[in-house]
């Protein structure tokens, strides 16, 4: 029996953006992409821009699928998604939690963010997007695109920026990070989810900005199949 991998997006992210990523990871695992509401094939419900609210709903998607034979990764905003997920999955203690979490580009819960980057207006929002990278040209160059785009990012941005980190029991789960060698992540922040956990943690640098994910992908696949001791 296959692994069932569950890929948790970015900000403004849907399920189409790990489309490059598919055919490294489809021959080792049975892979479900989250589409979180109001983009991707969810596009069009209504944008949600509380974290935990949106964990719940994205619980009630996954739910039947959750069996002793999965695991997480989140990329930025959807490490911290499939962190609360697994949370609340062991606190409920019904349905087997996953068995690994693989989280990249992300600081520990712990780090406060103290930017408010949901309330900028148009154009500094639009510049903290490009700064970021990941943003694609044809996106970032066309009005009609950024229109279509800036209510997901706002309110995805919001998700992260609203977040209040609540000391709590700790996951029984491993966690593998992945970074990249220029991300805006330090290993410093990265290594703080070492307090979220009671198994072992570990971290593997990748060359690369925060969006290393799309240029690493054999690197990434070949750590994650060991780890699990896919074959």
């Amino acid at each position: 029996m296959k692994y069932t991998l569950f890929l948790f997006p970015y900000a403004g992210g849907s399920s189409y953006s790990f489309n490059t990523l598919l055919p490294f990871l489809e021959p080792y695992f049975n892979v479900k992409v989250i589409e979180y509401p109001g983009r991707g094939v969810c596009f069009g419900k209504e944008l949600v821009s509380d974290i935990k609210m949106l964990v719940d709903i994205v619980f009630l998607d996954v739910k039947e699928d959750l069996n002793r034979h999965y695991f997480f990764w989140g990329h930025s905003m959807g490490a911290l998604v499939c962190y609360l997920l697994a949370k609340k999955i062991q606190d409920m203690g019904v349905q087997e939690s996953p068995k690994y979490l693989f989280l990249s580009g992300s600081r520990g819960p712990k780090v406060p963010i103290t930017s408010s980057s949901h309330t900028l207006p148009y154009n500094t929002f639009w510049a903290v997007i490009n700064d970021l990278g990941g943003c694609p040209d044809e996106v970032l160059q066309s009005e009609e695109l950024k229109e279509l785009f800036e209510p997901i990012l706002r309110a995805d941005f919001k998700c992260m920026e609203t977040y209040k980190h609540i000391e709590q029991s700790k996951l029984n789960v491993p966690i593998t990070l992945m970074l990249g060698t220029n991300d805006t992540v330090s290993e410093q922040e990265a290594k703080l989810w070492e307090a979220e956990t009671s198994e072992p943690v570990d971290l593997h640098l990748f060359e690369g900005d925060h969006f290393f994910i799309f240029e690493q992908y054999q690197g990434i696949v070949d750590l994650i199949v060991k780890k699990l001791g896919v074959c």
